[in-house]
């Protein structure tokens, strides 16, 4: 669906947002947005290269500081 008007535009992430939140009640039994139940959040429209880039940085800092909380203990 496409918007014609801003009023429209509004309406339609409006929209988006609220069928968001009720599936994630109703299959997650959580709220969104709730970011702080997420480890990352990556806008895929960004293109694959940008996508694999971001993912393999988190998976890195996750390795690294997986290695530094273990060497403290």
């Amino acid at each position: 669906m496409k918007a014609k008007t801003k009023t429209d535009a509004e309406g339609l992430v409006d929209r988006v947002d609220n069928e968001r939140a009720a599936f994630i009640r109703e299959y997650f039994h959580a709220e969104w947005p709730d970011r702080s139940v997420y480890h990352a959040m990556i806008n895929t429209a960004s293109g694959d290269e940008t996508v694999i880039q971001a993912i393999m940085r988190i998976l890195e800092q996750t390795r690294f500081e997986g290695l530094s909380s273990h060497r403290a203990a």
